[in-house]
């Protein structure tokens, strides 16, 4: 009788704690032993956006250090995941939301945050294919809701594990209400709360996410939506081990329906955060714009919807805004040399105390070098040089202490270029190909042809134009239509294809510009009286000389068939001495 009466009070205790856990919380500000590193916790690795990426490592860093219930959770081994809605690279390279059938919501980032052996909060899981809404706001979901798509109101809860719909493992989140209804269910207007939904699952879409269809949903009507689906490759498992470190996948494949479910339901996983504020605004800037959730709903609801996370943001002290669009670019890319002690590689181009957002993330001492990717003149009139470091992480580094010592050129490239070949005398050809730099600046791109091989000759055509973009496109340009290939007489030519570069530093705490060219293509080639198929040629080759060669100066030797064009070897020639006797 003791043991069944012992063992009746420790199920009633663990039944207890268990409906603890699932009570959502607001913030809490309970003493607890703060979890460390949650001040350099950065998404800098995984958003390359910067209006997005300084927003989300401000709200992080917040809700964590203001909420001691997520600090516990932390503390605890547990998981605090991360669903902001608007702020992936997806929605902020031009993936705009709209209410088109079928469409996939792919404007979500989710982080799963964890603690490490450390005792450091780190981001153990990031996935930028995720949504927090329904596929289509305006649908009924078959009696679950009512005029409109369920979805979950911003906020923190708590959720636990879960099978959906019985056929796979997924989470469940906890709904009791909070502050008013946790659904938010639109009528047609798209404005109004009805109670409705049984629940809200964190789980995948049920087919790879580029074969959407009315067969097998591409989105989810309501529920957290993490990955592409289709098979255990889905980022939907990686997301279960970050949280439960099991080794099995959960989904393995939808097609043939082999699907893994849990042991154990209502097992306690964590907390999760959802904040919508990033998707409120377009990627210009403008609140309820264009291309912003104001797509799905109307004001009204965006306000009913977002109340808690608005709250937070405000507490926080965080704007949709982008401190580096304060700041002036500049191009470079190339090595830096730090100068000076301690130096350290923060978040954004200036310290904390100009913006909230920079944390200091990596140190180093003089001697260290690292690779600049571009320079920027901050607000203080400071310039910090962008880096990446070892970790992955998108860095700068004041100027003041770091030399710029070696530029780079390898990002300059030429693409799909078609280099002529046995052309026929009085035929068109067009220049073709896309020159692009991604660290540098174009400041001109040019294609000449010379005459004979080599650049010792004089230009037989050509033409050289001045472009500010990073990128130009040789068909159709007027480097192109400028090439007139048509007037060349039969002989050997040489056609060079070169882009002059700019690029900045700040040596001397200075701004300094430098220049450059590079040539980026030397064809070889002959132009013939008539057409001659080259692959059936018999080929008769003669040899022809780059340059001349002589005691000081190596050049080529060109191996070209004078009755087809076609150029064969080119080979590497020596000069020699010729000794007095």
């Amino acid at each position: 009788m003791k043991n069944k009466f012992v063992k009746r009070v420790l199920a009633m205790v663990m039944t207890f704690c268990l409906l603890l856990t699932m009570i959502p919380l607001n913030f809490d500000t309970t003493n607890v032993e703060a979890v460390s590193g949650v001040n350099s916790l950065t998404c800098s690795s995984y958003i390359s956006n910067s209006t997005a990426r300084n927003y989300i490592d401000t709200m992080m860093r917040y809700y964590i250090n203001s909420n001691s219930t997520l600090q516990n959770t932390l503390n605890n081994g547990q998981s605090v995941v991360f669903m902001f809605e608007g702020g992936s690279d997806n929605y902020w390279n031009g993936s705009d939301y709209t209410s088109s059938a079928y469409d996939v919501r792919d404007q979500a980032v989710c982080f799963v945050v964890k603690m490490n052996s450390n005792g450091n909060a780190y981001i153990a899981f990031c996935s930028e294919m995720c949504s927090s809404i329904p596929g289509e706001p305006t649908w009924c979901t078959n009696g679950v809701a009512y005029s409109g798509s369920t979805t979950i109101l911003d906020g923190i809860y708590p959720f636990y594990t879960w099978n959906h719909t019985g056929p796979y493992a997924a989470f469940q989140i906890n709904m009791s209400a909070t502050n008013g209804y946790a659904y938010y269910t639109p009528p047609q207007n798209l404005n109004g709360y009805k109670a409705g939904a049984s629940g809200i699952n964190i789980h995948t879409r049920s087919t790879n996410i580029a074969a959407g269809s009315a067969l097998g949903w591409a989105w989810s009507e309501g529920c957290q939506v993490i990955g592409n689906g289709g098979d255990s490759s889905n980022e939907f498992n990686a997301f279960v081990k970050s949280i439960t470190g099991i080794s099995w996948n959960p989904w393995i494949s939808w097609p043939s329906k082999i699907l893994n479910t849990w042991a154990t339901t209502g097992s306690s996983m964590g907390y999760y955060v959802l904040d919508r504020q990033l998707a409120l605004s377009n990627i210009s800037g403008t609140q309820y714009g264009s291309g912003s959730l104001r797509a799905l709903y109307n004001q009204t609801a965006l306000t009913n919807i977002t109340s808690a996370s608005t709250a937070a943001r405000n507490a926080a002290g965080a704007t949709i805004s982008d401190y580096m669009s304060k700041c002036t670019f500049y191009p470079t890319y190339g090595s830096i040399t730090i100068t000076g002690i301690d130096v350290w590689g923060r978040t954004y181009p200036c310290y904390s105390s100009v913006n909230s957002g920079s944390a200091a993330i990596s140190v180093y001492n003089a001697g260290d070098k690292l690779i600049a990717t571009g320079m920027y003149k901050n607000t203080d009139g400071e310039y910090w040089y962008r880096f990446t470091s070892a970790s992955g992480s998108t860095l700068y580094i004041n100027g003041a202490y770091a030399d710029f010592t070696e530029s780079y050129t390898s990002d300059i490239t030429l693409t799909g270029h078609t280099k002529p070949n046995g052309h026929v005398k009085g035929s068109s050809f067009a220049v073709d190909g896309t020159i692009k730099t991604t660290y540098n600046q174009l400041t001109a791109v040019s294609a000449y042809v010379y005459n004979g091989f080599g650049q010792n000759g004089n230009a037989a055509t050509g033409h050289r134009a001045t472009t500010s973009t990073n990128s130009y496109s040789l068909s159709g340009s007027a480097v192109d239509n400028n090439v007139l290939m048509g007037i060349l007489n039969t002989g050997n030519y040489t056609m060079v294809v070169s882009a002059e570069y700019k690029y900045y530093h700040a040596n001397g705490g200075k701004l300094n510009t430098l220049t450059g060219k590079m040539d980026l293509a030397e064809d070889y080639f002959m132009v013939i009286p008539s057409s001659v198929s080259q692959s059936t040629c018999s080929h008769t080759y003669q040899t022809y000389f780059t340059n001349a060669v002589n005691c000081t100066e190596n050049g080529y030797s060109i191996k070209a068939c004078t009755t087809c064009g076609y150029i064969g070897a080119k080979t590497a020639t020596t000069g020699n001495h010729t000794w007095g006797g």
